[in-house]
């Protein structure tokens, strides 16, 4: 008689639900709101997230830059590394994106992002030398500049123009 196999559905059940726990419970801990935080970002307060991570907030503004009349790209893959995303970065171009549309994602319900912080996973200031910059956000003249609060489906443009 064997006592081990009467308890074997017991340990393969304990050893599935432990699996379970490690699975859901280990991505959170690991990435924690800067856990990961590598590159230009890193004082900016943004995290990273990757796939293993519930979202409670995913939005999408729209950056639009002018300088001296011509628009100037907004790069795709900003905020993008090979361990996880920036909680503000932009993709390569697919069908849901257009040019300069910028990806809010974080873990924590309530979050609120400002532009420069998405500037400063760019690597970019918002100020350019010998420039002045003018904004608009959804159509209207927007003083705030680095200050203005992201939020979902806003249009800001940036215009600079040489001085």
């Amino acid at each position: 008689m064997k006592p081990v196999s009467k308890y074997k559905p017991l340990f393969i059940t304990l050893g599935v639900f432990a699996v379970l726990i490690l699975l859901f419970a280990l991505p959170g801990i690991l990435n924690s709101k800067n856990s990961l935080v590598t590159g230009p970002w890193a004082s900016a307060d943004v995290g990273c997230v990757n796939e293993a991570l519930t979202l409670a907030q995913h939005f999408h503004p729209n950056l639009k830059i002018v300088v001296d009349g011509k628009d100037e790209e907004v790069s795709a893959n900003i905020g993008i590394t090979p361990a996880c995303a920036a909680e503000i970065h932009t993709h390569t171009l697919g069908p849901d994106d257009s040019p300069g549309t910028l990806h809010v994602e974080t873990p924590f319900a309530g979050r609120t992002f400002r532009l420069k912080q998405f500037f400063a996973v760019w690597g970019e200031t918002i100020e350019r030398e010998g420039y002045s910059a003018a904004m608009t956000v959804d159509g209207k003249p927007n003083t705030e500049l680095g200050e203005l609060v992201l939020t979902d489906k806003q249009q800001i443009v940036l215009v600079y123009t040489k001085q």
